[in-house]
């Protein structure tokens, strides 16, 4: 591979994983990990909460609809939804990574 992409980055994070004896992570640990990430942006200001909720309902539907982030996907189509509204929208995602981050 000369020039990895973000589809290689599960291979090789595994891999990385297994070279310094530490064990992968479950899926739940994973979403965990990333949604606290994900969750610390947009609460200090470096992530708008759209891009959040567009990232976390994604991954809700690729994963099969994990409960860690039930929720998601209905912020993110309510933003394309209801444009107006952008402002409370915003303040239920915040409020929710909130409780994300509370619980993880």
């Amino acid at each position: 591979m000369s020039r990895p992409t973000l589809r290689d980055a599960g291979s090789i994070f595994d891999r990385l994983l297994t070279e310094i004896s530490e064990p992968a992570l479950s899926r739940d640990e994973a979403i965990r990990v990333l949604g606290a990430a994900i969750a610390r942006r947009v609460l200090s200001g470096g992530l708008v909460p759209g891009a959040a909720a567009d990232t976390l309902g994604a991954l809700w539907l690729r994963l099969g609809q994990p409960t860690l982030l039930d929720g998601y996907w209905e912020l993110a189509d309510e933003y394309e939804c209801r444009p107006d509204d952008h402002a409370v929208i915003d303040e239920d995602v915040r409020m929710r990574l909130g409780e994300f981050l509370r619980h993880s």
